[in-house]
C-alpha cells in the first residue's frame, strides 16, 4: 500500500512540517503497519519557477519545429527559451521554467544540470518543462501548463501536493482497514495522540428529488446489501484533472485518465471503497 504523507496530514489537519514523515514511519512500524520504504518527491522542483509567456515565434533557422518563447520569470527580466513542445500557450499563459543551473530529470529519470548551449544557433536561457522532467508524471507530450492565477516567480515547490513523501506499507491480510488513507490516518492519530482524521463534509440531500428519482436502483440480494444509495450528477465536462490531483495519483501508482475517472480512483484511495 502506497500512502502519501501530505494526504495523511490533510486528513489529520496538521502541517506536514510539524509531522515529519520519519516520525509517521516510525510510529506506524511500531504499531504493526511495517513501513518498507519511504520515497521523497519534488527535489527536481527546487529551482523551477512559474513563468508567464510574453510572446512566441518560430525558430528562424531550425529544421525541427522549435519555438522561441519570451517569458516573464518574475524577476524583471524577459529571457528567451528554445522550446520543442507543441503546446506553448498564448501570451499570458503560465508555464514551468527551469533556468540555466537548475537540475531536472532526463528521459531515464536521472538528474542533470541545465547549461547554456546553442540550439540551432540560439542559446536558450533554460527550458520549459514537461511533467516527466520534473518528476510529476510520465507525460512528455508537451510542457506543463499551470493555472493563470499563479504569479510569475512563484516556486513550484510551494504549490500544494507537488513536494511529498510516499510510504510503502506492508499491510497484512487482517488489516483491510489500512488499505486506505483514511484508515492509515486513524492509526497515525491513535499512535501519536492526534485528533481523529476527518473527511470533508459532503451532502447529497439537495441532489436527489425523491418524488421523481432520476436513477433507478434494484438490489438483488437485500440481505447482503440492505441499503444502496445513488444520486445523479449532471452538467460535467470530461477534461484533464488539475495538476496536483494527477501528480498525487501518479505517485500512488495510478495512471491519470480524466477528471471523472480520476476522482473515483481518488475516493478509492482515500476511503478504500472502489467506485467502479
Amino acid at each position: 500500500m502506497r500512502v502519501s504523507h501530505s494526504w495523511l496530514c490533510e486528513l489529520l489537519r496538521v502541517d506536514p512540517a510539524s509531522l515529519p514523515v520519519s516520525r509517521v514511519a516510525e510510529a506506524l512500524t511500531l504499531g504493526g503497519l511495517e513501513v518498507e520504504a519511504v520515497e521523497h518527491f519534488g527535489r527536481a522542483l527546487a529551482d523551477v519557477r512559474v513563468a508567464a509567456v510574453v510572446s512566441s515565434r518560430p525558430h528562424p533557422s531550425s529544421k525541427n519545429p522549435l519555438t522561441l518563447v519570451t517569458i516573464d520569470p518574475g524577476d524583471g527580466s524577459t529571457p528567451e527559451v528554445v522550446c520543442g513542445a507543441p503546446n506553448v500557450p498564448a501570451p499570458g499563459g503560465r508555464v514551468a521554467f527551469a533556468p540555466v543551473g537548475a537540475t531536472v530529470l532526463d528521459k531515464d529519470g536521472k538528474p542533470f544540470t541545465l547549461v547554456a548551449k546553442p540550439l540551432a544557433g540560439v542559446v536558450s536561457a533554460g527550458m520549459l518543462c514537461a511533467e516527466d522532467e520534473l518528476g510529476l508524471g510520465t507525460d512528455h507530450g508537451g510542457i506543463v501548463i499551470l493555472p493563470d492565477h499563479l504569479a510569475p516567480g512563484t516556486p513550484l515547490s510551494s504549490l500544494p501536493g507537488l513536494v511529498d513523501a510516499v510510504l510503502t506499507l506492508n499491510v497484512t491480510p487482517n488489516r483491510g482497514d489500512a488499505l486506505s488513507h483514511l484508515g492509515v490516518a486513524r492509526d497515525v492519530a491513535a499512535l501519536l495522540d492526534l485528533a481523529p482524521p476527518a473527511l470533508p463534509h459532503l451532502s447529497a440531500a439537495d441532489a436527489v428529488d425523491a418524488a421523481e428519482p432520476a436513477v433507478a436502483v434494484e438490489v438483488h440480494a437485500p440481505t447482503l446489501c440492505p441499503r444502496y444509495v445513488a444520486a445523479p450528477v449532471e452538467g460535467l465536462t470530461v477534461r484533464p484533472s488539475p495538476l496536483a490531483l494527477r501528480v498525487r495519483l501518479h505517485r500512488l501508482g495510478v495512471r491519470p485518465i480524466n477528471n471523472l475517472v480520476d476522482v473515483t480512483n481518488l475516493v478509492m484511495l482515500e476511503t478504500g471503497q472502489p467506485l467502479h
